[in-house]
C-alpha cells in the first residue's frame, strides 16, 4: 500500500473515532433525556433496568350495592417479597423470626423462594394461591425485622367468596384480540397493555369504558448492578395523581338480601335456574340469582355457570297464560265470567289438560286460577296473532327488560350483558297453524321468556299495565363521591303505551285467586299474603322429557313491595319445587323488611 493511501486510511479512522466520541458526549451530556426519535430518557431507562416492580391495584373501578357496601374489590394487607432478599444473605435468626410470624417453616419458605425470580406475594399454597391476609400485629412484627426485600402492602382481590351476584356482575379476563379491536387508542397511549384484563361478561363488560380507570398503582424496589437496594430510594409506590378515579358503580342490588338468596338457592337444591327480585314500584333489581354457580376467579368459558340464567330465555309454560288472558281481555274476545267447558282433552294434536278428567263447566276467571289448558286453547283460537303479539310487547316480551338509554356519549347503552329477548312464534307460518297455536296458548312449543321478563311482566301489572325498564345500576360516582352520571327510572322502551289499568287490575285479582283456591294454595301459609301464577313446560331433551318449573307473583298483596320470578329449569319431573322456592323467597323478603324496620 502506498504511503498516500495509508495516510488517507488513518485520517478516515481518526475522523470516525472523533465522530463516535462526539456522539457519546452528545448522548450522555446533552440528549440523555430525549435520545432518538422516540424521545427515550436514557437516565430513566437505566434505572428501570434495575427496577423490581409489581402491580398492587389495577385502577379499575368497583361495584357497590344500593347502600354503598362493596360487591367487588376487597383490599387487605399482604407480604410482598422481592428477589433482592435472596442476595442479601439474611441472618438465620431473622429468618427464624419471620417463620414464626408467618406460621410457616424453612421447607415451605425455601420452596416459595425457589420460584422468586420476580416480586411475589407470600401465598397460602392452595390451588388459588392467594396472598395471605396479615393481621395488624403480624404486619407490625414483620416491619421490625432487619430483612431487605420485604414490604407489607395493600393487596386488592377483585372477587370475594361466596361471589354474590356473580353472573350479574360478570368477570374480567385477558383478551388481546378484543383489546386491539376496541381499545387501540389506549394501547397506543400506554394506558393498557396486551395482557390487561377487561370485562368479559356481565356489568364488568357493559361498564368497561367507565371501570378501566386511568392507570394502576405499582410498588417498585430500585437496586444497583449488584442487586442491592439503592440508598435513599428504597421502595416507591407509583399511583395516578387523580382523586376522581377509580370510579364507583352503585348498583340497585341489596347486598345482604343477595347473599341470603344465594344461600337459600343452594339449600333448596336449585341446580339450574334463576331467582329474580324486582322492586314492585320501579323494576329495580333488588337481587338476581343464577344457577349453576361459578367462580369468577377461575372461569371455564366452556362450562355453563358464567351465563346468567335470569337473562336467558326458556319455555315458560302456564305463566304465559297471563299474556294470553291480557290479550283476550284487552281485545274483548272473552269476558271474565264467560263459561267454558273442559273435558280434559281437545280431541286432536295430543292437546290435553293437566286434569285428565277435565274441569267441566268453568269460567274464564276460574280457568286462570286452575290453569286450564283447554279453555286457554279455545281463547287462543279467538285471538288474531297480531293481537297476542301486540299485548305481549306491551308487557315486555320481545324487548330487553334491562335499562336501555343514553349514557354520556353512548346513544343505546344497555346495562345488562347478553340479555335475550324472548319470542312467541318461531316463524310467521307457526302463527296460523292451529296445532302450534294451541301449544302456544299454554306457553309451550316456540314460546320463550326470560326470568327477568317474567318478573318485569308482574311489575307492569302492578303499575297499571305500564312496563318499566329494570335497572341494575343506579349511578356512577367519582372516587371523591361526586356524582358522575345517573340512570333515571323510565318506562320500557318500545313497549308502546302499555295495557289498560282495568285489565291489569283484573289479572292481579286473578293471581290472588291462584293462591287462595288454585294451583298455588301451598303459599297460603306464607308470612305475607301472596299472589301469582304457576307454570310447567315440558322440554324434550336427548330423547327424554324434562320440565321447566316456574312461579311468578308479588307480595305482600295489601301493599306490594316486590315482584318475583322463580325458574327451576330442566327438572326430571314436574313438581312443586318452584312454588315452594317462591314461598321461601317471599318469606326471606318479609324477614328482611321486618329486620330493616326494626333497625330504623
Amino acid at each position: 500500500m502506498s504511503k498516500r493511501r495509508l495516510f488517507g486510511a488513518l485520517l478516515a479512522m481518526m475522523a470516525l473515532m472523533a465522530g463516535l466520541l462526539l456522539r457519546t458526549i452528545w448522548i450522555q451530556g446533552i440528549a440523555r433525556d430525549r435520545f432518538s426519535s422516540k424521545q427515550v430518557n436514557l437516565v430513566t431507562q437505566s434505572v428501570l433496568q434495575r427496577e423490581q416492580r409489581l402491580l398492587l391495584h389495577s385502577g379499575r373501578g368497583n361495584f357497590y350495592d344500593r347502600s354503598g357496601k362493596p360487591l367487588t374489590g376487597e383490599t387487605y394487607p399482604a407480604l410482598l417479597v422481592f428477589p433482592v432478599l435472596l442476595d442479601s444473605r439474611p441472618e438465620p435468626g431473622e429468618l427464624a423470626k419471620l417463620y414464626r410470624i408467618l406460621g410457616t417453616d424453612s421447607t415451605a419458605w425455601n420452596s416459595f423462594c425457589k420460584k422468586l425470580s420476580t416480586p411475589r406475594f407470600w401465598n397460602d399454597a392452595s390451588a388459588l394461591g392467594l396472598p395471605v391476609r396479615l393481621t395488624e400485629e403480624t404486619a407490625a412484627a414483620i416491619g421490625e425485622l432487619k430483612l431487605e426485600g420485604l414490604a407489607v402492602v395493600p393487596y386488592e382481590r377483585r372477587y370475594v367468596a361466596p361471589y354474590a351476584a356473580a353472573q350479574l356482575i360478570g368477570y374480567v379476563s385477558q383478551d388481546p384480540a378484543r383489546l386491539r379491536a376496541e381499545f387501540m387508542p389506549m394501547l397506543q397511549a400506554g394506558r393498557l397493555v396486551p395482557s390487561s384484563q377487561i370485562g368479559a361478561s356481565g356489568l364488568e363488560k357493559t361498564f368497561e369504558p367507565y371501570l378501566r380507570g386511568i392507570g394502576g398503582t405499582f410498588i417498585s424496589l430500585y437496586t444497583d448492578s449488584l442487586n442491592h437496594p439503592i440508598p435513599g430510594i428504597g421502595y416507591r409506590v407509583h399511583a395516578p395523581d387523580n382523586p376522581y378515579y377509580p370510579l364507583r358503580v352503585i348498583t340497585t342490588v341489596d347486598g345482604g338480601l343477595q347473599a341470603d338468596l344465594e344461600q337459600l338457592a343452594d339449600q333448596a337444591g336449585l341446580k339450574d335456574g334463576a331467582i329474580v327480585v324486582l322492586d314492585a314500584e320501579n323494576a329495580d333489581i333488588a337481587a338476581m340469582v343464577s344457577r349453576p354457580a361459578f367462580n369468577p376467579d377461575h372461569v371455564n368459558p366452556g362450562a355453563p355457570g358464567w351465563n346468567n340464567r335470569a337473562l336467558q330465555e326458556a319455555a315458560p309454560g302456564s305463566i304465559f297464560k297471563t299474556i294470553v288472558a291480557a290479550a283476550a281481555l284487552e281485545h274483548g274476545v272473552a269476558a271474565p265470567d264467560e263459561v267454558f267447558e273442559c273435558k280434559g282433552a281437545w280431541g286432536k294434536y295430543h292437546f290435553t289438560c293437566w286434569k285428565k278428567e277435565g274441569h267441566g263447566q268453568i269460567t274464564f276467571r276460574q280457568a286462570y286460577e286452575q290453569s286450564c289448558n283447554i279453555v286457554f286453547g279455545q281463547i287462543m283460537l279467538r285471538l288474531e296473532p297480531g293481537q297476542l303479539e301486540d299485548t305481549a310487547r306491551k308487557l315486555g316480551l320481545g324487548l330487553p327488560a334491562g335499562w336501555t338509554g343514553k349514557l354520556l356519549q353512548t346513544k343505546d347503552f344497555k346495562q345488562l350483558d347478553g340479555e335475550q329477548l324472548g319470542r312467541i312464534w318461531a316463524d310467521t307460518a307457526a302463527a296460523v297453524d292451529e296445532g302450534i297455536r294451541l301449544q302456544t296458548a299454554i306457553g309451550q312449543r316456540d314460546v320463550r321468556m326470560t326470568p327477568l321478563q317474567a318478573a318485569n311482566m308482574v311489575v307492569a301489572l302492578l303499575n297499571g299495565g305500564e312496563a318499566r325498564s329494570a335497572r341494575a345500576v343506579r349511578e356512577i360516582r367519582y372516587g371523591t363521591g361526586r356524582l358522575m352520571t345517573a340512570f333515571p327510572k323510565h318506562k320500557l322502551q318500545d313497549a308502546q303505551e302499555g295495557i289498560g289499568k282495568r285489565t291489569s287490575g283484573i289479572l292481579l285479582e286473578w293471581m290472588k285467586d291462584v293462591v287462595e283456591d288454585g294451583t298455588g294454595t301451598a303459599l297460603k301459609g306464607a308470612r305475607w299474603q301472596l299472589a301469582g301464577k304457576s307454570g310447567t313446560a315440558q322440554v324434550p331433551e336427548g330423547g327424554t322429557d324434562l320440565y321447566n318449573q316456574w312461579f311468578v307473583g308479588y307480595g305482600p298483596v295489601e301493599a306490594p313491595r316486590y315482584a318475583v320470578a322463580v325458574a327451576s329449569l330442566r327438572q326430571k319431573a314436574s313438581g312443586p319445587e318452584a312454588v315452594r322456592l317462591f314461598g321461601q323467597v317471599m318469606d326471606l323478603l318479609a324477614k328482611h323488611q321486618e329486620t330493616g324496620l326494626a333497625d330504623q
